[in-house]
């Protein structure tokens, strides 16, 4: 055992670096997958996630144009009434909601 400092300089002590991995017991919250099991993950969703991001970067690219094609027609003003109407329901109620929004509609009309 040591005892002292003098005893890490002796030549019968060797301190060999050791990873913690080693140390927690394979029951330990804190002790992760292994590399096999990782690299076995990363196969199985790898090309699943890549499909999913590369579908959402192209659906939020072309959505712009979407949504500003919306603007010319009625459905952007039908689709926020629509909206407007049920998170109002859900505050106070169907009756307000529809009349708050029609009270908007009549406000914004003129």
């Amino acid at each position: 055992a040591i005892r002292s400092p003098s005893d890490l300089t002796s030549s019968s002590t060797f301190l060999v670096p050791v990873p913690a991995t080693r140390l927690l017991s394979t029951d330990s919250s804190q002790h992760g997958p292994s590399e096999d099991q990782r690299t076995e993950t990363n196969r199985k969703w790898g090309p699943a996630a890549g499909f999913i991001i590369s579908g959402g970067a192209l659906i939020l690219a072309k959505g712009k144009w979407i949504l500003g094609a919306l603007k010319f027609t009625k459905l952007a003003t039908m689709g926020s009434m629509i909206l407007s109407s049920f998170a109002y329901s859900f505050i106070f109620g169907w009756p307000y909601a529809i009349g708050m929004v029609g009270m908007l509609l009549v406000h914004e009309s003129g």
